[in-house]
């Protein structure tokens, strides 16, 4: 059955007197009018329409959308959509060319660049009419480091944990990124002092050894009187020369040399490599190494900085820091001797579903492990909190929320529980938990996306 063109304007006037977004569809009913189509054409137009799937990620930090054609059809960028709900209102950015997007292709709009963002909850609108919602995307890393402070004596060595989350890496090409440690802020000083005497004045003396000589006759009769003469020098030496102070108005001088070391070894980097819609988290252990110095001071305290890097730009991602103190020097012998600090017990949670997704008021159940590491024995409370707020509803009631909401572990064990929500919008909620007895607790996240 054909439908007549009046028909089409009271369906678009009916959504209009209801929609907060008449005027975009306003403008597009103009724009269908003026191509002068016939009811058939409209039809067709509807049809291709269904078939229009558009993925919209939005990074806010990068300030750039990812629009990623997943349907079997090519689209055409007619408007960005920028939508406030309290006052009722929506803003339009018209692009000055159209933008094609190819069926399974992509392309990226930066605000200010080649687009302008309106203000507002964003949405694509194709020249078909369909609009897309911008959901939170780019890229979204964390790193946390445990223990967060450490103590290092001369030449001895500690082991931390370093944990990275890497959340909804929403890009069209594949990426490294770089995990670097940097300790140049861990400097050692030894200052030590010498004397030396100034404002002399030296005389020299030339000594010459006194010599004798003496002559005389020797006889003796052993029968027949015989006589000879004799010589013999007493004493004969070189001459001496000796040089003496003269001045006894001496003057001496302190002077003070210092000397600076690193006392931290740089740990190597870790590389990760990650793809387009990849979730991780990576959790390594780390050994941190105190240089063998031939001096120590055990003042010294400096922070040790964990950079997540871009492989190819150098710009940095995300930092954590932990602060060395140095310790008891430990005596210098033939051998080295090495102190190995015992890690401290810490509680890992890990939340099995890296995404979830659904429509307004799905219920949704996630998995969480509860891991004990280096011997930690005691119990630990969940609790979450969500970025940006309302993104699930959690009602009341024994069925809902953590199940069961406080677990134990004993030293090396591990402990589950599940969470029960409903889902109110797009973002990540991350779970942690309190340990008793205290016990630094390293959390974990979870993506939610609301499919309208």
């Amino acid at each position: 059955m054909k439908r007549s063109r009046a028909g089409i304007s009271v369906m678009f006037m009916t959504f209009i007197a209801v929609s907060i977004l008449s005027t975009i569809f306003l403008t597009y009913y103009l724009y269908l009018t003026q191509q002068s189509l016939s009811a058939s054409e409209a039809q067709r137009i509807y049809a291709e329409a269904a078939q229009e799937k558009i993925e919209v990620i939005l990074d806010r930090r990068g300030r750039t959308i990812l629009v990623n054609n997943t349907g079997g059809i090519g689209a055409v960028i007619r408007y960005l959509v920028g939508l406030d709900r309290s006052g009722a209102t929506a803003s339009l950015w018209e692009p000055p060319n159209p933008i094609i997007v190819p069926a399974g292709g992509y392309v990226v709009l930066v605000d200010d660049v080649n687009a302008t963002f309106p203000e507002g909850e964003l949405y694509v609108m194709t020249e078909r009419g369909n609009l897309f919602k911008a959901i939170p995307g780019g890229f979204h890393l964390e790193i946390e480091a445990y223990p967060s402070n450490i103590t290092l004596g001369n030449a001895s060595s500690t082991v931390i944990t370093l944990k990275l989350k890497a959340a909804l890496l929403e890009t069209p090409e594949e990426g490294v990124i770089l995990v670097v440690a940097d300790p140049s802020g861990c400097m050692m000083t030894n200052i030590t002092t010498t004397t030396r005497i100034d404002n002399i004045t030296y005389s020299t003396t030339t000594i010459i050894a006194a010599s004798k000589t003496e002559e005389g006759w020797i006889c003796a009769n052993p029968g027949v009187w015989i006589c000879w003469d004799w010589t013999y020098v007493t004493f004969v030496a070189e001459p001496t020369t000796m040089t003496v102070a003269a001045d006894v108005s001496a003057v001496y001088i302190t002077e003070t040399l210092t000397r600076s070391d690193e006392w931290i070894e740089p740990p190597e980097p870790i590389t990760l490599t990650f793809t387009t819609r990849t979730r991780t988290t990576m959790t390594t252990p780390i050994t941190i190494s105190a240089r063998a110095l031939d001096y120590w001071d055990e003042s010294a305290q400096c922070f040790i900085w964990f950079r997540v890097l871009n492989a190819t730009s150098g710009s940095k991602l995300a930092e954590a820091g932990v602060r060395a103190s140095a310790g008891t020097a430990i005596a210098t012998t033939t051998e080295t001797t090495t102190e190995t600090t015992t890690p401290t017990p810490y509680v890992e949670i890990n939340v099995i579903e890296d995404n979830v997704e659904g429509e307004w008021n799905d219920e949704k159940i996630i998995n969480i492990e509860v891991i004990s590491h280096n011997g930690y024995e005691g119990d630990v409370t969940l609790s979450y909190s969500e970025n940006p707020s309302d993104i699930i509803h959690v009602p009341s009631g024994k069925d809902w929320g953590f199940n069961p909401d406080r677990v134990t572990l004993s030293a090396g064990g591990s402990a589950s529980a599940t969470f029960r929500f409903r889902i109110r919008g797009n973002g990540i909620v991350t779970i942690t938990g309190s340990a008793d007895p205290p016990a630094t607790v390293i959390s974990d996240q979870f993506t939610v996306t609301l499919i309208e």
